[in-house]
């Protein structure tokens, strides 16, 4: 899930357990049997950073190029329009950066790259605004 302000995107840091710990990277998760990209994006967001969200579009589904992903299909980014509530308000897990940040912290060359190319689009087209708490 992309949350992006016009300038800035909220990252998660991974915990010490599983793959690549303590990076950053989009807020997300696995979609429940039947769940579209969009709502579960909708109900990772809540779950992760207590926030919600009612209006949301896909903006990419990724190629397959790795095996960690085949076993579940492609990946989806969809990105909260607007939402209520600031995604990173008192979580030590969570926090904006901007996009010249990314060359700073621990986060996968992969996900920089398309975090750029997806902002800087975003940029070009529509500023995104989101709702007041």
């Amino acid at each position: 899930m992309l949350l992006w302000d016009g300038r800035r995107a909220v990252l998660v840091r991974r915990g010490a357990g599983g793959l690549f710990p303590h990076t950053w990277t989009l807020p997300g998760g696995e979609l429940l049997p039947g769940e579209s990209a969009e709502l579960g994006g909708m109900r990772i967001v809540e779950k992760q950073l207590g926030i919600s969200t009612s209006h949301v579009r896909q903006v990419r589904e990724l190629p397959q190029p790795s095996h960690f992903r085949d076993a579940r299909g492609p990946d989806t980014v969809v990105q909260a329009v607007t939402w209520s509530g600031d995604p990173a308000a008192g979580l030590a897990k969570a926090a904006w950066f901007d996009l010249q940040a990314l060359d700073e912290i621990r986060i996968f060359r992969e996900a920089r790259d398309l975090l750029r190319d997806i902002c800087g689009g975003l940029a070009m087209t529509e500023p995104i605004v989101p709702a007041t708490p």
